[in-house]
């Protein structure tokens, strides 16, 4: 069976040595694809034994308490600037709306940062907007985003905002810490969702520092299959940029590789937020 793309890209990124790459070829996407119960809990445990988690221990500690549910993942996706203020809150109504309908349980985007007042007071109105919102009502959701491994803890409270080349001023998000965010490499399997233990735990999965980033959101969607689980997730699109339309083509022309749920009518679950712009 030949490689997935997530599989090459890994193995190219971050050069892993022979033993290594032979521990990690058994994990065949079919043994990958779980994300509750024995199995992974039998993951967790091989990975803890071979030292490959520096956080074992506390992995071990989580997927041993409580019952685990199933996911029901979201992704949010959209525009980065220029996003209307009464836009931003129809999205956040109908978002929330989403999650109440579907029991959405865990919200996955790309990494993309807060927008921040500038030093003239304003704000650039983004979709990242939208994770502060569902935060805000529903503090037990789990979130999960996909980054660069040099630039992940770039989300976290207490990160400085930095000005971007756009005019926009990019920064963390103030429930994102430290204590609540555990790095993952995209090797690593997904701890089960514990129901005890809401609001606590949420994920960065990071990628090469060399990984394009208009690889990112595709590697992620195929992480969620491959290593999450999730043949089916929501996806919610506060306006359709260039970024979300690629990644939507790119779906289209390779389904099997990614959950259902994305590439277009009638497989799209979500919802778009249309004409957002000023």
């Amino acid at each position: 069976m030949p490689r997935s793309r997530l599989d090459q890209v890994l193995a190219a990124g971050y050069g892993r040595h022979a033993s290594h790459a032979s521990h990690a070829s058994h994990l065949t996407p079919e043994r990958r694809r779980v994300s509750t119960g024995m199995e992974v809990g039998g993951l967790a445990r091989e990975y803890a034994r071979m030292g490959e988690r520096h956080n074992g221990a506390e992995l071990l500690q989580e997927m041993d308490t409580g019952a685990a549910k199933p996911r029901v993942i979201l992704k949010l996706a959209g525009l980065t600037n220029q996003i209307k203020p009464e836009k931003i809150d129809e999205g956040g109504e109908k978002l929330i709306n989403l999650i109440l309908q579907k029991g959405v349980t865990t919200i996955v985007w790309d990494g993309d940062l807060l927008n921040h007042k500038k030093e003239d007071g304003t704000v650039t109105r983004a979709f990242t907007e939208l994770l502060s919102y569902a935060f805000y009502e529903f503090p037990e959701l789990e979130f999960i985003y996909f980054k660069k491994q040099k630039s992940w803890k770039k989300l976290l409270k207490g990160a400085k905002a930095e000005p971007d080349e756009y005019g926009n001023n990019l920064g963390p998000f103030d429930f994102l810490t430290d204590a609540n965010v555990a790095r993952l490499d995209p090797w690593d399997p997904l701890p089960p969702l514990n129901p005890l233990n809401p609001g606590r735990r949420n994920y960065a999965v990071t990628f090469p520092d060399d990984t394009s980033w208009k690889q990112l959101g595709l590697l992620g969607l195929q992480w969620l299959k491959e290593v999450a689980g999730a043949e089916e997730i929501q996806y919610f699109v506060m306006g359709k940029g260039y970024i979300v339309g690629k990644e939507i083509e790119a779906v289209a022309c390779d389904k099997d590789k990614y959950p259902k749920g994305i590439a277009g009518k009638p497989q799209f679950l979500g919802v778009e937020i249309k004409d957002v712009r000023d």
